[in-house]
């Protein structure tokens, strides 16, 4: 990817997230990266694919960023499913970072599911590599016949419905806790 269409990329990202999808004009994004509105057309085929291509920027940027958040903290069941299940909720109430864009897609829904379906694979395929990491250090045990796979599914799962379902950030950590106490009894390596 060249300067000039990472510079698109971040400046219709800014557009979308102020005007939403529907009211975004290909003018405006130009005029937000200093470029014209041909110039959009050399990289994206229209509004349509740029707003894809932006969901996949963002996505891929927020899933690296919590692979890297939790590659900087210390090994652990507490702190590293803490770290997990609140960037989750972030993630799902529309905290992190630019996640509006997938909140509000207007027209562009079935573009939005889509790339928002394989972030969920993604951060759930974060979860099971943190299992599998804690199970080789012998901080977690999975009992027979669970597998890292299946326990990082229910995990993702059960935050998801907590993190919609919760009335404010506080409740849910509260429910939270509780759900980390039973999940880290039950995987508890001893």
């Amino acid at each position: 990817m060249d300067k000039k269409e990472v510079l698109i990329l971040q400046s219709a990202i800014h557009v979308f997230e102020k005007f939403g999808y529907s009211k975004a004009a290909l003018e405006d994004i130009a005029a937000e990266a200093g470029i014209s509105r041909s110039s959009i057309y050399l990289y994206f085929k229209n509004k349509r694919e740029l707003y894809r291509r932006v969901l996949e920027y963002v996505s891929t940027g927020l899933t690296d960023g919590l692979g890297e958040q939790l590659g900087n903290l210390p090994k652990g069941i507490d702190v590293r499913l803490h770290k997990i299940l609140s960037w989750l909720y972030a993630h799902k109430t529309g905290e992190n970072g630019h996640i509006k864009l997938f909140l509000s897609p207007g027209k562009a829904e079935d573009i939005a599911g889509s790339i928002m379906a394989k972030m969920d694979d993604a951060i759930i395929e974060i979860f099971e590599k943190e299992l599998n990491e804690m199970v080789i250090d012998g901080i977690v045990k999975l009992p027979d016949p669970l597998t890292s796979g299946k326990v990082a599914e229910v995990l993702f799962s059960t935050a998801s419905g907590l993190a919609e379902n919760s009335p404010s950030q506080p409740e849910y950590l509260l429910h939270l806790e509780t759900f980390m106490v039973l999940i880290k009894r039950a995987l508890q390596a001893g």
